[in-house]
This record gives structure tokens, C-alpha cells and sequence, in this order.
């Protein structure tokens, strides 16, 4: 997945664009413009080595982190830090754009360019462990 490329879920329906964002020349910060469609849920998850930061940009969403939901619209901001446990989706009518940074990237973009081809999520996420892990 490169930079500007957008990429497309089969499955869910969900499209992802990348970009790179020059924060510090140390430290490779993800972003991605998301679109979830109705209905949409991520499965409960924890980032071990990254902080997950979304922004809505449009759409009702609701957001699990640490254990505590929130509702979630356009302007709304929400973290969850690296090893906390969240979940995310779609609580409206209309599907919900999001802006998603992963810090630092890591593999990220590599993860998901694999999992909308379709590959198997559990061996995935053995590969990208320091990525993605089960609560």
C-alpha cells in the first residue's frame, strides 16, 4: 500500500486511504481516511504498540475504549493509548467517515492492505503482533 492509494474491503465494505504525516523524522505516524459503512463493527482489540487517535468527520459512531462507550460525531476527537483495549462502530444511519492516526505506523498499512485481500485475520494478526493483539 502506498501512499494516496485507496483500498477497499470486499467483505465489509469499508475503504481505507493512506497517508504518511512528517511529525518527527523518527517516528512514522499512519493516517488514514476511513469510511465504515451501516452496520459496520471492528471487533475488540488492543494496539500493543501503538496509540489509535480518530477524529469523525461524519456519520454517529460509538467508541469502546478501556471499557468505558462513547458517542461520537463530526468533530469529535478520542484516543486509545498503546495495550488499552477498544472497539468501534457505526451507531447511525448513514455510513461514518473517520480519520484514524496510528502512532508510530509500524506495519499498519501492511496489515490492512493483506486483510481487505482477503487473508485470514488470526494468522494476521500472529505476523503483526506488535501491531494488533486480542484483549
Amino acid at each position: 500500500m502506498n501512499v494516496g492509494d485507496r483500498l477497499e474491503s470486499p467483505i465489509s465494505g469499508e475503504w481505507i486511504e493512506l497517508r504518511r504525516l512528517p511529525v518527527d523524522p523518527e517516528v512514522d505516524v499512519l493516517e488514514l481516511e476511513h469510511w465504515w459503512p451501516m452496520g459496520h463493527r471492528t471487533p475488540e482489540h488492543v494496539h500493543p504498540e501503538m496509540e489509535e487517535r480518530w477524529l469523525v468527520i461524519s456519520g454517529s459512531a460509538r467508541f469502546e475504549i478501556g471499557g468505558g462507550v462513547v458517542r461520537a460525531g463530526p468533530g469529535d476527537r478520542l484516543v486509545a493509548p498503546r495495550g488499552v483495549a477498544h472497539a468501534s462502530w457505526n451507531v447511525g444511519e448513514e455510513p461514518v467517515r473517520v480519520r484514524v492516526q496510528m502512532w508510530p505506523g509500524l506495519r499498519w498499512a501492511e496489515f490492512v492492505e493483506r486483510l481487505f485481500a482477503g487473508e485470514e485475520p488470526a494468522a494476521l494478526m500472529g505476523e503483526f503482533d506488535r501491531e494488533i493483539a486480542l484483549p
